[in-house]
């Protein structure tokens, strides 16, 4: 009881009152205690979402099936609802920032964000359904660098060069700001330390070091 953890534990009730997003709706949440575990238990309901997710893993290794124009559309409309929000929920913190860059680029890299929006702060592919777009998972966001969503998905989408450059021209002017290149900087280290101290996402780590290689160059340049 003592461990929840307040933000991710109220993220599907706060998400509920997003418009513009497609998202399942919540219908109802109970909670009920276990004292002699101390455990805290809840259950949300939402509606059915009866198409599966594009992915059974957040990467992508093969080109997806059913992704229509008008479902990236309605990708882009859902993340650009969200990114005109107001929430005083954090999702992704500056500090948090800081130390991912600083361990990747050392000081090359200012690593100071300027511009804050609502993020999903979690779009990848397990976490987003075809042929019908529905964006799944609403517990972790909040408050985020602008670029963070479009930034996490190209991430997951390295190695589908199509994919990639798909969402890449799609979310063309928040990845090319400078907040979306601390964005996606900040990705590629934290998926890199994910590979190498547990193992997770081992495929992703040529390209992401390649990616992140790049950013540092960009992002230490003199302006």
């Amino acid at each position: 009881m003592s461990r929840i953890n307040e933000r991710i534990w109220a993220g599907e009730e706060c998400a509920s009152v997003l418009t513009g997003v497609s998202k399942p709706q919540l219908l109802g949440s109970v909670r009920w205690a276990d004292s002699s575990r101390d455990l805290v238990w809840r259950a949300d309901e939402t509606t059915r979402v009866k198409a599966p997710t594009v992915s059974s893993t957040p990467e992508l290794r093969t080109e997806p099936q059913g992704l229509s124009d008008g479902w990236w559309e309605t990708l882009r409309g859902s993340l650009t609802a969200l990114a005109g929000a107001t929430t005083t929920r954090v999702a992704v913190r500056q500090d948090l920032i800081d130390r991912r860059i600083s361990e990747y680029a050392g000081p090359a890299v200012d690593p100071r964000v300027d511009e804050w929006v609502p993020a999903h702060a979690d779009v990848h592919w397990a976490n987003l359904t075809a042929p019908r777009m529905v964006l799944l998972d609403w517990e972790g966001w909040g408050l985020g660098p602008r670029g963070l969503d479009a930034a996490t998905l190209l991430a997951f989408s390295l190695l589908v060069p199509t994919v990639a450059t798909r969402v890449s021209d799609l979310f063309t002017e928040d990845l090319s700001c400078r907040s979306g290149a601390l964005a996606r900087l900040f990705m590629c280290a934290e998926l890199l330390r994910m590979t190498s101290h547990h193992g997770d996402h081992p495929d992703l780590a040529g390209p992401l070091t390649r990616e992140a290689d790049r950013l540092v160059i960009t992002l230490s340049a003199p302006t």
